[in-house]
């Protein structure tokens, strides 16, 4: 036997659970965005390269205070 769940809660109850980390996301999403367009303007390739570590030096910087929480 199936239990019919109303869809409106459903969609609730996934919007409620996933709009953390969905917002995350789309915030990285959009800095990704910025470093590219950043990088069309460069004609070097060198210059892209340097942006690009520089979003690496963040990574580890966030993953660094997170661990420190935990």
């Amino acid at each position: 036997m199936r239990i019919k769940w109303p869809r409106a809660s459903i969609a609730k109850k996934r919007k409620a659970s996933s709009t953390s980390s969905a917002h995350t996301v789309k915030r990285k999403k959009i800095e990704n965005l910025r470093v590219v367009k950043e990088s069309r303007d460069y004609t070097s390739e060198e210059s892209y390269s340097e942006s690009y570590s520089e979003e690496e030096e963040y990574s580890e910087s966030y993953s660094e205070s997170y661990s420190d929480e935990d």
